[in-house]
């Protein structure tokens, strides 16, 4: 088991829809990960994949292969 968790509860996802977008919220049933790769003092980079369903219609999106390379300033 990796010794370096960090557990959120929630994670909220907002499509960007012509009208406005939906907002897909993870919950006990839909969930997923985040794994931090690489972090200097002005970067973060890592990888995610979640599922997330939409509170008001239930539809379901997954979300797979996710990267992100942050700069901070």
């Amino acid at each position: 088991m990796d010794k370096d968790i960090f557990w959120i509860d929630e994670v909220s996802f907002i499509d960007d829809g012509s009208l406005g977008g939906s907002e897909y919220n993870t919950d006990h049933l839909h969930s997923g990960k985040i794994k931090l790769l690489k972090i200097t003092q002005n970067m973060a980079s890592g990888t995610f994949y979640f599922d997330a369903i939409n509170p008001e219609t239930g539809k379901v999106i997954h979300v797979t292969d996710g990267r992100f390379d942050i700069q901070f300033f």
